[in-house]
């Protein structure tokens, strides 16, 4: 994936959010280590933002299977924001479009 802020380093502990859901719905989050950081061919020591990260982590490769991560989000443990269960939303209709021609 792509990091958009902050260093990433071998051996941080990670958090992935929302991780699993249950039968009931919450989201229980999936914690690890980082082991290794690849980059094209190159293994890193550190990944900052820019380009294509490879994370090697001690998850489960069942966990991974069919793409079911796709659209988490990791971070260091503790850093992430909470998971939303639940959105309001308020909207208005406007009287008119901008860029449109008006009959």
């Amino acid at each position: 994936g792509s990091i958009l802020r902050g260093v990433l380093r071998e051996g941080d502990e990670i958090e992935i959010r929302p991780g699993i859901m249950t039968k009931t719905g919450d989201c229980v989050p999936i914690h690890s280590r980082i082991v290794s950081l690849f980059a094209e061919k190159n293994t890193l020591k550190y990944a900052v933002p820019g380009g294509l990260i490879g994370v090697g982590t001690k998850i489960d490769p069942i966990l991974t299977r069919s793409d079911r991560l796709v659209g988490q989000v990791l971070g260091l443990r503790g850093h992430l924001p909470p998971v939303f269960k639940e959105l309001d939303v308020s909207y208005h209709l406007m009287r008119r479009l901008l860029g449109q021609k008006s009959e």
